[in-house]
């Protein structure tokens, strides 16, 4: 077999969050594969633990000799190392961190043994934009190497990716821009124009891409093949509506009292909402560190705030101004105001709207509110690793719960900070961007085992670089 395709990814974790779009994720980059017109042989992985997958993949890549092409795609919970990039399976823990996923270099490995010389890698992912080398200037060296290679990412290594509804944000970049073009070849040159178009400047997302080839590879040689999945597939990545056929049966249609009844119990009641949050809420604030040996040198403090607190809510406001809404129980607003000279105030345009973009921006101020508009108490937690030892900083995860009337929406995002005095960390070192997840009304979540695994891989990660500095310097 000539070419082989890899999809494999998560959406059930034990000890993670959920991620349901990532199954409709690898179903749509399956269909696009397998409509391609070209004869690619694959192997779809999905749920499985790390031992099931790695040795999945290994056999797969050992009973196809001469293969020429390979292609790679993952969806799911993704976690940056210092030198490496780990693709989070369903059994993932973070004490456990190697050997419950699936490394890269383990990937390239494997395909290194085969001999593949071309492989696109696409990675649907939090913190997947991982460097594949820090100093040669070769990502590749022998006895294998890998002679041509795209990685197409969705975010850089310090980012979160958004998931979505039904697809995830860059899955669904991916797919629009696999299906714009009506003929011809596909080349992933033009896959990656178009994602770098869908996300533009927005710095909240910044898909991240390595490539070393010619700029001739391609996922298939004519598109016009995707014809007969098109329609279906235009409509997951939102180039085409899915609005409701009417019956033209002439059958009766039920009154609306029934319709609606039907559909209340789709809705929230503030009890119900109230008791997910307290749920939510509570889990996090009796946090307890598992690992006896970030417990050894970090204390946990933890905060509830009944309103939001007013400070770096650019990507929250955005993504909930970008979901459809059927209630205003949380307004999220953004305003822009002009603090230059002014003589050089922007007028306003045919619509009657002030253009600040050709401006400089120390002539203008943005800011970002999120107001609390219905009664629920407990929207906001924070949590703090105290560090026992100055030589660490102290980590920080916020999180933010907005309802709607029939979705709970949960931010969450982590930040390193070191002392701005003795006792006092006030100066952020990192930050890593907000992600969010999506609870049905009602639902469980495991928001808590997420947020668990990012706050020890930090600790850890601080403890061990706290060591080797200053070993370095002893």
């Amino acid at each position: 077999m000539e070419k082989l395709a890899l999809l494999f990814g998560a959406s059930e974790y034990t000890n993670a969050d959920d991620l349901g779009c990532c199954e409709r994720d690898v179903e749509a980059v399956q269909k696009l594969i397998e409509h391609s017109g070209e004869d690619y042989s694959v192997l779809k992985l999905f749920n499985t633990s790390s031992d099931i997958t790695k040795n999945q993949i290994r056999a797969f890549f050992e009973e196809n000799s001469e293969v020429k092409e390979t292609f790679v795609y993952f969806s799911g919970h993704g976690l940056a190392t210092e030198d490496d990039f780990l693709f989070c399976t369903s059994d993932f823990q973070s004490q456990r961190q190697n050997s419950t996923s699936v490394s890269r270099t383990f990937l390239l490995n494997v395909l290194r043994d085969a001999k593949v010389p071309s492989v696109a890698l696409v990675i649907d992912a939090c913190e997947s934009g991982k460097s594949l080398i820090k100093s040669h200037p070769r990502a590749f060296d022998p006895p294998h190497p890998l002679e041509k290679f795209w990685q197409l990412s969705s975010s850089h290594s310090n980012q979160y990716s958004y998931t979505g509804d039904p697809l995830s944000s860059f899955t669904k970049a991916f797919i629009q821009a696999c299906l714009a073009k009506d003929d011809g070849p596909l080349y992933y040159s033009d896959i990656q124009d178009g994602i770098k178009d869908y996300f533009g400047a927005d710095g909240d997302q910044t898909p991240y891409f390595i490539s070393q080839g010619t700029a001739r590879e391609k996922l298939c040689s004519d598109v016009s093949n995707f014809n007969s999945v098109r329609s279906e597939l235009q409509m997951l990545a939102g180039l085409i509506s899915s609005d409701a056929e009417f019956s033209d049966k002439g059958e009766p249609l039920s009154s609306f009292f029934d319709e609606l009844q039907k559909i209340e119990p789709q809705f929230a009641t503030k009890e119900t909402l109230q008791n997910q949050v307290t749920a939510l809420s509570s889990a996090l604030c009796d946090f307890e560190i598992s690992d006896g040996q970030i417990s050894e040198v970090y204390d946990v403090q933890t905060e509830q705030f009944d309103s939001y607190r007013q400070s770096d809510l650019a990507q929250v406001v955005k993504v909930i101004n970008d979901r459809p809404k059927l209630d205003n129980f949380v307004t999220a607003k953004s305003t822009t105001k002009f603090i230059g000279d002014p003589s050089k105030q922007p007028g306003l345009g045919l619509l009657g709207i002030r253009t600040f973009a050709k401006l400089n921006p120390d002539d203008y101020v943005t800011t970002n509110s999120l107001t609390l508009n219905c009664s629920l108490d407990q929207v906001e937690v924070e949590l703090r690793f105290i560090p026992k030892f100055q030589s660490l900083t102290q980590i920080t995860s916020r999180v933010l719960f907005v309802p709607t009337l029939t979705e709970l929406l949960v931010f969450w995002k982590f930040e390193t900070q070191v002392l701005s005095d003795w006792g006092q960390y006030n100066s952020v070192k990192e930050r890593i961007d907000w992600q969010y997840s999506v609870s049905q009304i009602g639902e469980g979540s495991k928001l808590f085992d997420t947020i668990e695994v990012h706050l020890n891989a930090f600790a850890l990660r601080e403890c061990k670089g706290a060591v080797e500095r200053f070993k370095a310097n002893g």
